[in-house]
């Protein structure tokens, strides 16, 4: 769980209560919630904590408990982010959230405004009393390796659409990142296509955006299905029209939701994860496949 500096602030106004919300709690409660949430090996005293920071240790300020409360807050929280120890720890606090407030939705709805903007939100369960924190993460299909196959060709630039469809959708660029799927897949197959041809001793051929002809043109040199025989090979042959189809599809989405014409119609949050993982999946399969038959069996 990563969270941006304005969310990591508000999260330590929070749990230190300077944002008014919640109680003041003292260091040894703070110290608590980081035991209770598997953090104890962090908990240290305000001098081992500031230890490199003379910007904290020099400021006229430091003898305040507030100062040092809040500034050890920071810092800890800050070591945190970008684990999963950092989720650990809001839910702890979240789940005894009574201790230190009775208007716990209030709480809630401040941090929420901060956290939507790094693709997060903490929600209660009314079923359990318990709270979980959402993130956009859960519904993104991710291939950390999906490209580290090969740096050759342009297989570095596919790997930057790929990126690129994450970022958009965390930071709310629902046209940008149904843009960068079609733009994925599109690169993929150009250079899926460019790359067939240079090992049949053939010129690469160029693309003039005409993404139907390009799907016509590669799916055959794919040979998806050529090697399978009986009901497997009739299943490959409907998955591989669903393959053609999804891609359309896909290239029409963009043209009326997307930055790279005139949007005659805004795309929400659903849109843009349907477009993104619809073609991380594709790119995905075609990737292994090719790989498979074509580079890794030459």
């Amino acid at each position: 769980m990563l969270l941006s500096a304005t969310s990591i602030e508000k999260l330590t106004n929070i749990i230190t209560g300077f944002a008014g919300l919640t109680e003041k709690i003292r260091k040894t409660d703070i110290d608590e919630i980081l035991e209770h949430s598997g953090n104890l090996s962090i908990v240290c005293t305000y001098d081992k904590c500031f230890e490199g920071h003379p910007d904290i240790i020099n400021n006229p300020l430091y003898n305040s408990r507030e100062f040092q409360q809040e500034k050890y807050v920071k810092l800890q929280l800050e070591k945190l982010n970008g684990t999963s120890q950092i989720h650990k720890l809001i839910i702890t606090y979240f789940n005894n959230i009574g201790n230190y407030t009775e208007e716990p939705e209030e709480v809630v709805e401040y941090l929420n405004r901060y956290f939507d903007k790094d693709g997060y939100s903490v929600e209660k369960i009314e079923e359990t009393e318990e709270y979980k924190i959402y993130s956009i993460d859960d519904c993104l299909i991710d291939y950390d390796c999906l490209f580290n196959e090969s740096e050759r060709g342009n297989y570095i630039l596919i790997n930057e659409h790929n990126k690129k469809c994450f970022e958009k959708i965390k930071t709310g660029d629902y046209t940008g990142a149904i843009t960068n799927s079609r733009s994925l897949l599109e690169q993929l197959l150009c250079e899926i296509k460019g790359e067939i041809q240079v090992s049949q001793g053939q010129r690469r051929s160029g693309y003039n955006g005409e993404i139907d002809t390009l799907i016509d043109s590669v799916f055959p040199m794919l040979k998806i299905s050529d090697d399978l025989t009986g009901a497997p090979k009739s299943a490959y042959l409907k998955l591989e029209d669903s393959f053609k189809g999804l891609i359309k599809g896909l290239a029409i989405l963009r043209i009326g939701m997307s930055d790279a014409h005139a949007i005659t119609y805004i795309p929400t949050q659903k849109d843009a994860i349907l477009a993104v993982n619809t073609a991380k999946t594709l790119a995905n399969f075609i990737v292994q496949h090719y790989f498979e038959k074509f580079v890794n069996a030459a």
